[in-house]
């Protein structure tokens, strides 16, 4: 029945593509823009390009298709979220080898923006776990791409955002779960030797299941290490730590308190809050709008857009203030607990996306293991943001044009270095983020392209095959009908 359904739905998007093909080299065609809810894009990029587009509406695209318990898959249209997902698959004791930490990312977005988590150091990215693609072409052709069946484009359209085709299905791999993670916290003084102990467990000969790891100042670092456990073989003596009270810290809080005066610390969380972990706050980002100068500002300048003006940028007083943030406000953090979600923080984020982007940072960095620390280094006097997030993750050889975590080494390791929020000091953020980027291409590192990118076309192009690319392009009937890349992801 799902199969008949999704079928329908496929062949009515194959029929406005087809329209749309035939007229596209008229005066009144233009670039087709991909439309769904508003809100639900965990890109930090301005949507000026979508100016003057046709519309594709793939709202309908959210429904699980098929779950097979014998062969450990799912196949799922693109717009169903990761928390849907895991709705489905935790009661059948499955889920995703790579979960994205928020609930409302799709499938279609962690597959065109390259997701990852703390299991990466063993699965790789989410896209990395996909067995095939279901894709519409320009033309409205509908083609299956696999490892064995339109190898490249299998390969080509992950990490694409959007603009070689439209995903209309995928076939995701399962692994077995357990209802419990059993997490060890290790404290350290010095960020390089958090980075050293992430590349010994993720290089161990049986390595934990979860591996990430949060830098809160450069003398205080911790790496989070899990393993999955079924109730049966919990210690009986270790604390259960939950986020579903209202007041309950966000995660990076807890943990920041809990390895504040020991090395190690041990405790329990249920799987499937912990794959959610960062959800509430998103990570911390939510923390800027705990604290109530801040609220003001925001209410006042971006929601009633009175006082000052809602473009004037922080000043040096309020870069040193706000920077680093300690800790939301409790009583905030509990009166906004679902405005702070991260569903709604990216909606907030959208509504006031020129307030955001002149203030906060919010880009991910995939660097070589071996020069990873030095990196961290690096970021942590420029930007200077606080906290950091690390998360490991394997390297892929696999022809994937935009994948963050490409090498020719068998074995290669990435660490992936997460900066989301205020710099440490008063600078234009372009002029910062430039600074990142450059030092991101000298350490051999690609950048996530869900953020904000200020690489010319040539510089972008420097870093990517524009050959393989365009390509695919021609192959897909891309031109004139899907934006290009670099309209997507370069800002004006």
């Amino acid at each position: 029945m799902e199969r008949q359904h999704h079928k329908r739905k496929v062949e009515d998007l194959q029929l406005q593509l087809q329209k749309f093909f035939v007229k596209k080299n008229s005066e009144e065609a233009s670039s087709i823009d991909l439309r769904y809810q508003s809100g639900q894009s965990n890109t930090t990029r301005s949507k000026s390009y979508k100016k003057s587009t046709s519309k594709l509406d793939l709202g309908p695209l959210q429904d699980i298709i098929q779950i097979d318990l014998e062969k450990h898959i799912a196949i799922v249209e693109p717009r169903v979220t990761m928390k849907d997902l895991l709705q489905a698959t935790i009661p059948l004791g499955l889920m995703p080898p790579v979960v994205p930490e928020f609930k409302g990312i799709t499938i279609g977005g962690a597959i065109m923006g390259g997701a990852m988590e703390s299991s990466s150091h063993h699965f790789g990215s989410f896209s990395d776990n996909c067995n095939a693609f279901e894709i519409l072409c320009g033309d409205g052709t509908l083609l299956r791409a696999s490892p064995s069946e339109n190898q490249d484009i299998f390969y080509g359209i992950q990490g694409s955002y959007g603009s070689l085709g439209v995903l209309v299905s995928a076939e995701l791999k399962l692994i077995p779960t357990k209802d419990f993670v059993h997490l060890r916290y290790h404290s350290f003084s010095k960020p390089g030797e958090a980075i050293d102990f992430i590349r010994h467990l993720s290089h161990a000969p049986t390595p934990p299941d979860f591996i990430d790891g949060i830098v809160f100042a450069k003398d205080h670092s911790v790496v989070m290490e899990g393993n999955l456990r079924s109730k049966a073989h919990l210690a009986c003596h270790l604390p259960c730590f939950s986020l579903q009270s209202l007041s309950s810290p966000w995660y990076y809080e807890h943990v920041k308190k809990v390895t504040s005066k020991v090395n190690i610390f041990e405790e329990v969380m249920t799987s499937k809050e912990y794959l959610f972990r960062y959800d509430q706050g998103a990570f911390w980002m939510g923390s800027y709008l705990c604290r109530l100068p801040l609220l003001l500002r925001f209410i006042t300048q971006v929601i009633c857009k009175i006082g000052k003006s809602k473009n004037e940028k922080f000043s040096k007083g309020d870069i040193q203030k706000y920077h680093n943030p300690s800790g939301p406000n409790p009583f905030l953090r509990t009166i906004l607990h679902r405005v702070v979600s991260s569903q709604n923080l990216w909606k907030l984020f959208h509504k006031a996306e020129k307030w955001a982007q002149d203030r906060l940072i919010i880009q991910d960095f995939c660097i070589p293991e071996e020069k990873s620390s030095e990196f961290l280094k690096e970021a942590l006097e420029s930007p200077g943001t606080l906290p950091i997030w690390l998360c490991p993750i394997k390297g892929t050889n696999h022809p994937e044009i935009f994948a963050h975590h490409l090498s020719n080494e068998p074995d290669a390791l990435f660490i992936n270095i997460g900066v989301y929020g205020l710099p440490s000091y008063y600078a234009p953020i372009e002029e910062i983020t430039k600074k990142i980027e450059r030092k991101t291409k000298i350490f051999s590192g690609r950048k996530i392209l869900y953020s904000r990118s200020y690489y010319t076309k040539n510089e972008f192009w420097e870093i990517y095959s524009k050959d393989a690319y365009d390509l695919l392009r021609e192959k897909m009937k891309a031109k004139g009908v899907w934006h290009e890349i670099t309209s997507k992801v370069l800002c004006e």
